[in-house]
């Protein structure tokens, strides 16, 4: 697996330098093959490109150069692009003269509009005359707000209702940081060059910059390597080779025995759904361990499932009697999923801490049984078992609080999910998925992935539990905590998009999500073959 890296400016300049002083690869082929690739994804987006009049505005940087270059290679592919340049055609420097005499001997005109009068009749005619504009203004290297005539020709853009494509980055935004330091470019797509950058995937940056492209540009992968990065993207095409495989003389134990301990009187849809998106997952059997009054209710949600009742407490919750019945299930287990619907009683709490204690089995922590450690998080430890824990972010709070200090609080958490995640996981040993827009997975070794699939429909009840059961069934099946987890989000994530496609994100509800699962799979499965 070459996971797609998501980087900074600062290292994306280094892999640059790299490329062309280790390598050998220049800056202005380096920029030939950005314009070549930001081209060809231009046509293959809008397939009625020669008709929509392309406008092409240009700042003097690299950013500019690109769009010349582009320009160029849109003409060889039968498209005329209008070239408007915010700066004398003698004020660009490097590569992206080189690629502006290159044009201009090509027969390419490049028009000027240095000053905010020229810029403004141009301005002016972009809505009668243009169906797309192509950002070619600031690249990833703007410190601060955008200012005086590039600030100007945003607002402008972004005032004429024209669709716009940004190549690499919309202008205005910073290419280390997820803020909106100024004006800044509202793109329907970005067309980013090599790798993805921090406004690309984190918010509130992400949503300027619309669909994601990203396009080869030639830079070695070594180049990219040597950086070594620790922030990933987790995108379909990596994903599509996770997915598991059935060998023709398998059968049901092969892939997996799951045990759930979940569900409690009242509770029992979230141990159900569990179960069900573990089934859909590809596990081989799951059985739901829960209470006994909890058990007739939740037999009658998944007939595929075996249920197991046991001892419960006058609330409904298993008790700590449960534990001799279910060490005894976990004999015959795989993995062990616990959490969905258990209750936070700390009757209940103990039961789960005490079990997990004396388990080497895998183990998928999430809701109560994550709130079982609450304030003890030192308890809790992956060094001799694989250990993934699916928090939201306040349960990831309560798990960050101590007890005579001060709370964590949601807030914080959200404000650095990454440092969070990242630290938890070093800490304790543990893959740590921390749920919400752009899931965030973090592995033991300090990596980090972003999840790319998943939309606001999938903010319902129930959509955590199903998370639960697709990394329990994905574990059964052998796949590392890494891959189980990765996938699992993807997926997981995937099977919500299909289903808001047809539902809309309002209606959406977590048993949508299990119903999409075998086309989420399906569609990797393509993905893989094509």
């Amino acid at each position: 697996m070459r996971p797609m890296k998501i980087l900074t400016a600062q290292q994306m300049r280094r892999i640059d330098e790299r490329a062309e002083n280790d390598f050998g690869v220049a800056a202005v082929t380096l920029m030939d093959h950005a314009g070549r690739a930001v081209a060809d994804a231009l046509a293959r987006l809008y397939p009625a490109l020669s008709t929509m009049n392309l406008l092409i505005v240009c700042g003097k940087g690299n950013n500019g150069g690109d769009g010349i270059t582009t320009a160029r290679h849109l003409r060889t592919l039968g498209v005329n692009a209008r070239v408007v340049l915010l700066a004398p055609t003698n004020a660009l420097r490097g590569p992206s003269a080189h690629h502006r005499d290159q044009a201009l001997r090509d027969g390419i005109l490049i028009e000027e509009a240095p000053t905010e009068r020229a810029w403004a009749e141009v301005a002016a005619g972009i809505p009668g005359r243009h169906r797309l504009v192509l950002d070619a203004l600031l690249g990833t290297g703007l410190k601060g707000p955008a200012r005086d005539l590039p600030a100007r020709a945003i607002t402008d853009i972004n005032g004429t209702g024209v669709e716009v494509a940004a190549l690499d980055i919309p202008s205005g935004l910073s290419g280390d940081a997820a803020g909106i330091p100024g004006p800044a470019i509202q793109a329907a797509v970005t067309i980013a060059l090599a790798c993805p950058k921090i406004p690309h995937v984190f918010e509130p940056a992400a949503a300027l910059c619309g669909k994601l492209q990203v396009v080869e540009i030639g830079i070695p992968h070594e180049a990219v390597a040597a950086e070594q990065v620790d922030l990933n993207l987790i995108e379909e095409s990596e994903m599509s080779s996770l997915a598991p495989v059935r060998a023709p003389d398998s059968h049901k134990g092969d892939y997996g025995r799951i045990l759930i301990i979940g569900g409690s009187r009242g509770k029992s849809g979230a141990a159900a759904m569990a179960a069900h998106a573990a089934l859909r997952s590809g596990a081989g059997l799951v059985t739901v361990a829960t209470s006994i009054s909890a058990q007739p209710v939740l037999a009658g949600h998944v007939i595929e499932m075996m249920t197991e009742g046991l001892p419960e407490t006058p609330g409904g919750s298993l008790s700590r009697a449960a534990a001799p019945h279910l060490r005894e299930l976990m004999r015959s287990s795989d993995v062990l999923a616990v959490g969905p619907g258990i209750t936070a009683l700390e009757e209940t709490a103990a039961l789960v801490r005490e079990i997990l204690a004396g388990t080497s089995l895998p183990v998928v922590l999430d809701a109560d049984g994550i709130n079982a450690y609450a304030g003890r998080a030192g308890e809790m430890k992956g060094d001799a078992r694989v250990l993934i824990l699916t928090p939201h972010p306040g349960e990831m709070a309560r798990l960050l609080s101590r007890p005579g200090s001060t709370p964590v609080t949601a807030a914080q958490v959200q404000a650095d999910r990454v440092g969070v995640a990242r630290a938890f996981a070093r800490e304790h040993s543990c893959y740590l998925v921390l749920k919400g827009h752009r899931t965030v997975v973090a592995e033991p070794s300090g990596q980090v992935w972003i999840n790319s699939s998943g939309n606001p429909g999938m903010a319902t009840g129930g959509s955590g539990d199903v998370l639960t059961g697709v990394l329990a069934g994905l574990l059964g099946q052998g796949l590392s905590p890494l891959e189980a987890s990765l996938l699992g989000v993807y997926v997981h994530g995937l099977a919500g998009d299909l289903a808001s496609a047809d539902y809309g994100e309002t209606s959406l509800i977590a048993r949508d999500i299990i119903d999409y699962l075998p086309d989420a799979f399906l569609q990797l499965e393509r993905s893989e073959d094509a």
